[in-house]
């Protein structure tokens, strides 16, 4: 994974900060410290990597964007591990669409209803999802 790693870091040098956030460069190498900090060697972890290296090297980055997705909902889906703020940014948008719908539901009897129900719904989302995140730094599932 190491190599991996340094490869990773090599082609990372040669983007541009905004293509590196667009293709999850920086995710990548977490993810990938992450895993070699846990000792997961999963063959189809590391063909997902050794193939993303490949379409970097090539330039191929709408497959690299694909590639990474999958990777992330793999591990996600396998190990457990998420990205730092996920369950926030998860339960922020839960809570903003609860909260909008029991605004609307409250709203025929005053209009300021809708604000009040998405100032709740994202408080209460943001706060269970921090809580989440919490709970997954606890557990060692972040990377």
């Amino acid at each position: 994974m190491q190599e991996i790693i340094k490869k990773l870091e090599f082609l990372m040098d040669q983007l541009s900060e905004k293509e590196q956030k667009k293709l999850f460069i920086h995710k990548l190498i977490n993810l990938a410290n992450k895993l070699s900090e846990m000792g997961i060697t999963d063959n189809n972890i590391i063909s997902s990597y050794t193939h993303i290296t490949s379409l970097l090297q090539n330039r191929s980055f709408k497959e690299v964007k694909k590639t990474s997705v999958k990777l992330f909902n793999s591990v996600k889906e396998k190990y457990g591990l998420v990205e730092k703020d996920y369950y926030r940014n998860t339960y922020l948008a839960l809570g903003l669409t609860m909260g909008t719908g029991i605004g609307a539901a409250f709203s025929s009897s005053n209009s300021s209803s809708i604000a009040l129900g998405i100032t709740f719904g994202l408080a209460i989302g943001v706060a269970i999802g921090t809580a989440k995140d919490k709970e997954a730094i606890k557990q060692n599932k972040v990377y």
